[in-house]
């Protein structure tokens, strides 16, 4: 008598299973890179950076720089966050080792 349940749909089917549980992992990392971000992939000065609890917008900023500010942290995608001392910080300066940008505090103090 043949079964209808083989060695090899075993196969197939943890393989397939595999298959989705990476699909999914991958998804949720893109999600979570979305969500601190608001970019799909992580870059070194990214649209949105958080820092000390705030959010800071280097979107369309302006050029900054680095002279007198200490790095203080690094953005999702590597780059290095230079931020004053001095509370509160009304803007933080990005770099990426090419570029240097000036992200202001987004919404306000």
């Amino acid at each position: 008598m043949q079964t209808w349940w083989t060695p090899r749909r075993t196969v197939v089917f943890i393989a397939a299973f595999l298959v989705a549980a990476l699909v999914v992992s991958g998804g949720i990392a893109l999600l979570k890179v979305h969500e601190a971000t608001a970019d799909w992939w992580p870059s070194a000065i990214p649209t949105r950076v958080q820092y000390a609890g705030r959010n800071y917008t280097c979107f369309g900023a302006g050029p900054g720089f680095t002279t007198g500010l200490p790095a203080r942290g690094h953005t999702i995608g590597g780059g290095i966050i230079f931020a004053p001392s001095v509370e509160p910080d009304t803007f933080i300066v990005v770099s990426d080792g090419k570029r240097i940008v000036e992200c202001p505090l987004s919404g306000g103090l």
